[in-house]
């Protein structure tokens, strides 16, 4: 994610950190690879496809001085049940705060709120998986998922 003329942040690698920091804590882990894109899911399957950071900026009507920006994140995993069928989840984090000019030079706080609302995100993605293994209930299991188009 670019966040200045020359200064750039990898989301990809806080989000890959935080899919290997949390898998263990909600699954019995099997193993971490990169996934070739041609290669067939097998069943228990969880793929990081797509992480967003959204990022909101606001300043005093009228003026530039500024007031707070908020950071939220998203994430899609594709989880595969035993079945074969595959689902798309969406973790979604809570806006974060933050009450100083991103990235800006006294700013030591961006990047840290950024990795931590990637990693809201992928637990919130996990426990939407977790709890569908739990239930049987296929009216939650609708709620949690969407099929992939």
């Amino acid at each position: 994610m670019k966040v200045g003329p020359n200064l750039e942040i990898s989301i990809g690698q806080f989000a890959l950190e935080s899919f290997d920091s949390l898998g263990s804590q909600f699954f019995h882990v099997r193993s971490y690879e990169e996934r070739n894109l041609n290669a067939p899911l097998e069943p228990g399957s969880i793929v990081l496809t797509q992480v967003q950071v959204n990022r909101n900026l606001v300043f005093e009507e009228g003026t530039t001085k500024f007031q707070y920006a908020t950071f939220a994140s998203i994430v899609e995993l594709v989880f595969v049940q035993n079945s074969g069928e595959t689902f798309r989840i969406l973790g979604q984090s809570k806006p974060m705060q933050l009450y100083q000019i991103p990235f800006g030079p006294e700013d030591r706080e961006s990047e840290k709120t950024i990795a931590k609302s990637i990693r809201q995100a992928v637990e919130v993605g996990f426990k939407k998986i977790h709890l569908s293994k739990e239930t049987t209930n296929s009216k939650s299991n609708h709620i949690m998922f969407q099929r992939p188009m």
